[in-house]
């Protein structure tokens, strides 16, 4: 059995393989080792047991996941990963990697992740051979859904948004001032808690406050994540994650007035990385 691992800042989604016709998937918390409490380890292993998989037999865990840019975030999540798959052989790379592997580019590909958080990169069919550093949801992440839960909650704590806009708003989250700062500056997964509203603006899309609102959001994104990058013009851009999955459209209609033309998007790589982890699971 080898086990393929998509993990973002919210949700992790796990694949255990033991052939091509014997999958079993499961989803659980997001496990971005910037956020991840010892209680939520503690709690994904507990539901990877009651799901009954046998994790003594895995030979193989290739682990794609958000914030493990660095050697320190590798060497953690493999701590954890070793307590439950303790004979396996363990990948360790970033969410940024598996979205390029899973794009099965074999040309010059701008890849970006559009989920609770953002990032982008160019990919060369073989390797990530450009990239932005992510900046977090505090510095960067434009085009996010915590991007998007920024400046909705600004918006409503502020005042600007329409009459009937903020009344909606208000009865799906009949909450005060301190209720939102708490979440942001006390509690853990603020950028969590942000992305959490974005499902407001998928709702009312059609508002122009949000026509405008996810604009300005997605320009951010073309004009931070992918404009960067020398080959915009003449390469594919590959999207991938929730955010671009639910927005298609709009992130589309913003890339066209620059000129972009070649925008494929998917909800998840972990179809793409079946495919690129193919030979793995024939040899089992």
């Amino acid at each position: 059995m080898i086990t393929i691992v998509d993990s973002g800042s919210t949700k992790t989604v796990w694949h255990f393989i033991q052939s091509d016709k014997c999958r079993t998937v499961l989803n659980t918390l997001g496990m971005n080792p910037n956020f991840l409490a010892e209680k939520d380890w503690e709690s994904i292993v507990a539901t990877i047991k009651e799901l009954g998989v046998n994790a003594e037999a895995c030979t193989k865990v290739f682990f794609y996941g958000a914030g493990c840019g660095t050697d320190e975030a590798k060497s953690f999540i493999a701590k954890c990963l070793k307590t439950v798959f303790k004979s396996a052989e363990l990948f360790i790379d970033t969410d940024l990697l598996g979205a390029c592997r899973s794009s099965n580019g074999k040309s010059e590909t701008i890849v970006g992740i559009m989920g609770t958080g953002s990032s982008s990169c160019v990919y060369d069919g073989e390797k990530i051979v450009e990239r932005l550093p992510a900046l977090g949801y505090t510095l960067g992440d434009e085009g996010s859904g915590n991007h998007i839960g920024k400046k909705l909650i600004k918006a409503y704590l502020q005042n600007k948004m329409p009459s009937d806009l903020h009344s909606r708003f208000k009865e799906c989250y009949p909450c005060g001032v301190s209720y939102f700062l708490e979440n942001l500056y006390s509690k853990p997964y603020p950028n969590r808690f942000l992305a959490s509203f974005a499902p407001f603006a998928k709702d009312n899309i059609e508002h122009p406050f949000i026509v405008k609102l996810l604009d300005d959001v997605f320009t951010a994104f073309v004009e931070e994540q992918i404009m960067v990058y020398s080959c915009h013009k003449s390469c594919r851009v590959y999207l991938i994650g929730s955010v671009a999955y639910h927005f298609a459209d709009v992130i589309r209609s913003v890339a066209r007035r620059y000129g972009l033309n070649a925008i494929q998007v998917a909800a998840s790589p972990m179809e793409g990385l079946q495919e690129f982890h193919a030979s793995d699971i024939v040899r089992i």
